[in-house]
């Protein structure tokens, strides 16, 4: 986890993005997992899609 100063500096960031939710889902969530200190997800193989 980060600092008090990283979560408040994200959520500032993030707060004021409009109705683009899909637009911007992955920089979200991409920011959020880095906030978090985990991994972002892996992208899926084309062959994966299908199953």
């Amino acid at each position: 986890m980060r600092e008090p100063l990283d979560i408040e500096k994200f959520i500032t960031d993030w707060r004021d993005t409009g109705g683009l939710e899909l637009a911007n889902s992955q920089s979200f969530i991409n920011g959020l997992c880095h906030l978090l200190g985990v991994d972002a997800p892996a992208g899926t193989l084309q062959q994966e899609g299908f199953r």
